[in-house]
């Protein structure tokens, strides 16, 4: 009888270990293959309904033209900031994230209270759950068609215009800040995942970069997934990577860069914005780079909003 028992133990074993070997090369295969399959998957709108900040009026729009797209207009009506704050929300998100008292967002409307800062007028923007602003493609669209539609719609003065976006939108406001020719006087890029590894690397590439501990294995994964369905090839990822651009970028007469990670983000975030920040200022530009102890998006608010709340900026 134990003899039978421990048959059937190994057999279970082995139809295990099988199993887990037919799951991890399906997931490669469905990673090299079909990365867009994997990347709409895990990112799927998010159920979450944000609570609205007491004192914020917001009004949201649905656009169509020419491209699908979305944005809410949110401030506060005896504000006299005439700073244009557009932010950008991270993967899975909405354009009615910002608006919500128990996000950063709300901590960062605390802030501008309590120092008796004017709030600015933000502007939240999205194309979807998942996206990039790409040269030749979204990038284009916001620069050529957004910010003029929305900017006629405020229909009030504005003086300055900044940018901030965390996680995937940290990713595009750097994307704006680094491509747009100066049209901002600032953007704040909140833990932005910048991966120092082409989505096109080797598997065993891969395998290294991975054993750096820049990253966990899970979100290394989801990070290649997501980079594959943006790039086809190696010279889209060179031309719309933040770390390959900042390279080639004159930034002496960019605005200021606002830059923040957590120490134990797993989203390859510090390494990668470390690199960032330190060609930025090399190549001419002024960068507030904010270290924090915490995971992904630590976020503080108090240099943030005196960022945003457009002090100190030219």
């Amino acid at each position: 009888m134990p003899q039978i028992v421990k048959k059937c133990s190994y057999r279970k074993i082995r139809l295990l270990l099988w199993g887990i070997l037919f799951t991890c090369i399906g997931g490669l295969i469905v990673l090299w293959w079909f990365p867009s399959m994997l990347a709409r998957a895990i990112s799927e709108p998010m159920d979450y309904e944000p609570l609205p900040i007491v004192g914020v009026e917001m009004e949201c729009f649905d656009e169509t033209s020419p491209v699908v797209w979305s944005y809410c207009i949110n401030k506060v009506a005896t504000s006299e900031n005439k700073t244009l704050v557009y932010h950008f929300h991270g993967r899975r998100g909405n354009a009615t994230w910002w608006n919500d008292d128990t996000y950063y967002s709300g901590e960062v409307f605390r802030v501008w209270q309590a120092m008796g800062i004017s709030p600015p007028t933000v502007v939240s923007i999205s194309f979807g759950p998942l996206w990039l602003l790409k040269e030749q493609s979204l990038l284009d669209t916001f620069v050529d068609t957004v910010m003029p539609r929305i900017e006629l719609s405020i229909g009030t003065p504005i003086d300055k215009r900044l940018v901030v976006g965390e996680s995937m939108g940290g990713i595009n406001a750097l994307l704006v800040w680094l491509k747009t020719e100066a049209k901002f006087s600032g953007a704040a890029a909140l833990c932005p995942p910048l991966p120092t590894i082409s989505p096109m690397a080797s598997l065993n590439e891969m395998v290294t970069y991975v054993s750096k501990k820049e990253t966990s294995f899970k979100r290394a994964m989801m990070m290649i997934a997501i980079g594959r369905s943006f790039f086809n090839n190696e010279r889209s990822w060179r031309e719309n990577n933040p770390l390959e651009v900042v390279i080639r970028a004159d930034l002496t007469e960019a605005g200021a860069l606002y830059l923040t990670c957590g120490k134990l983000d797993d989203w390859g975030c510090m390494d990668g914005s470390l690199q960032l920040a330190t060609v930025a200022k090399k190549r001419g530009a002024s960068v507030e780079w904010y270290p924090r102890e915490g995971g992904h998006c630590d976020i503080d608010p108090v240099s943030l909003a005196q960022f945003l709340g457009g002090t100190g900026l030219n």
